[in-house]
């Protein structure tokens, strides 16, 4: 015949360090979904820069700008992130009396009617364009280029 044995007692001090082994699993697995649902999208390494394709002489260029990402082979909407510096560059003895229709960047140093460079400044992280407007552009072959994040964009004045 078997005897019985009774189970040993469980002590309180097993039970609170059982207890508190638990606890960070679950907080682990509770808060993983949670991350992972909240993807945000990846900060811009490239940026995608528009012009007015060969303005006149006279007119008003506009600039576009569009944060992207590359995943190695394509290349994605991403974010502007704010604070990202867009430098304009004038060359070939390009000038603008002046500029306008700033959305989404704040004016930071330079003078386009002296032929630049003007600096303006991303104001808010963002995944739509950012747009500047250069008016009344001289000379024929004159050319004003954007460049933020390693992308650029040209526009070569003509006739």
């Amino acid at each position: 015949m078997t005897e019985y044995s009774p189970l040993r007692d469980l002590s309180r001090r097993t039970v609170v360090k059982s207890a508190a082994w638990s606890v960070p699993v679950i907080a682990a697995a509770v808060a993983t979904p949670l991350a992972a649902a909240s993807e945000t999208a990846p900060e811009a390494n490239y940026a995608e820069v528009t012009a007015t394709a060969n303005p006149k002489v006279g007119t008003n260029p506009n600039f576009k700008i569009q944060g992207q990402y590359t995943d190695g082979a394509n290349y994605v909407d991403g974010a502007l992130k704010a604070g990202t510096l867009v430098t304009f560059t004038f060359a070939n003895g390009a000038t603008a009396a002046s500029y306008s229709g700033l959305s989404g960047l704040t004016f930071v140093s330079g003078d386009p009617a002296g032929g630049g460079p003007v600096i303006f400044q991303v104001t808010a992280t963002t995944s739509n364009q950012v747009k500047v407007t250069f008016n009344n552009v001289a000379p024929v072959g004159g050319t004003i280029t954007a460049e933020v994040l390693g992308g650029t964009g040209t526009a070569t004045i003509t006739a």
